[in-house]
């Protein structure tokens, strides 16, 4: 529900979580949500918190070993009364301490890295629960992809 009322959702997360945040983002502006990723390019994360209000929504990703911005950024928005929404993998977590809410997810892996698979599924999942949720959101963005697709020379129509 935070999603769906959000007036725009930011997806933040370095190293191996920025991929994450930017397949979030994606998911969610496919269905035609406001999202955008958010990087440390130019401005460090709690420089461009300063601008967002209690209307929007961040989604982070926070993963051993953690980063200390990562956790600024929630410690920043909690301040602002701005709602977050923290992806990690256990319960000790940094993160979770500032976040609104939380999904532990297990990214135990034999080699010395996470594995993400689970977190991209609880992604999936989550993306296709907002899609029932907002059908006529869904609805509407489908309709704008196909008209995209059908009308954009770029992609080959087999039909044709």
């Amino acid at each position: 529900d935070g999603i769906i009322k959000a007036q725009r959702i930011y997806c933040l997360g370095l190293e191996i979580s920025s991929h994450l945040a930017q397949l979030m983002t994606f998911l969610l502006r496919q269905y035609s949500y406001d999202a955008q990723y958010i990087s440390m390019d130019y401005f460090r994360y709690h420089e461009q918190i300063a601008y967002m209000g209690p209307k929007d929504l961040i989604i982070a990703f926070s993963f051993s070993p953690y980063s200390r911005e990562t956790v600024e950024a929630l410690t920043a928005a909690k301040k602002h009364k701005i709602n977050s929404i923290v992806f990690t993998d256990k319960k000790s977590a940094p993160a979770r301490l500032s976040a609104t809410y939380c999904f532990q997810i297990k990214t135990d892996n034999i080699m010395f890295s996470n594995s993400l698979g689970a977190v991209v599924t609880v992604i999936n999942a989550m993306i296709t629960e907002l899609n029932f949720k907002d059908k006529d959101r869904t609805l509407h963005a489908l309709e704008i992809i196909e008209d995209s697709i059908k009308n954009d020379a770029y992609f080959i129509n087999p039909a044709r």
